[in-house]
């Protein structure tokens, strides 16, 4: 079974260099960078399943990891992350809530 976890994201909006709209209606796989690491294993692609967003560019979105070789250790309650297309910042959240 894939672990998941609840998490709020802030997406950046295009003017600010982030995406033209939110991603919705299905799954989303940037790359996710944790802030506060718990292991060194470099870049991993997340699936992001984002249904909706606010006037403030604002989701709760589930979030999982493609692969199942993953850090999954990474998945803390609290623990903040950056969102990337590419070299490109779209978004910067925090896990909220562990499944």
């Amino acid at each position: 079974m894939k672990k998941t976890v609840i998490a709020e994201v802030k997406w950046i909006p295009k003017e600010l260099g982030g995406r033209s709209a939110p991603p919705t209606g299905g799954k989303y796989c940037p790359i996710i960078r944790f802030n506060d690491t718990c292991t060194s294993k470099g870049d991993w692609s997340a699936e992001i399943l984002c249904t909706e967003f606010d006037n403030n560019l604002n989701s709760i979105v589930e979030i999982s990891y493609l692969s199942s070789e993953a850090p999954f250790e990474n998945f803390k309650l609290g623990n903040a992350f950056k969102l990337y297309e590419g070299a490109i910042l779209v978004a910067e959240g925090k896990i909220i809530m562990d499944n």
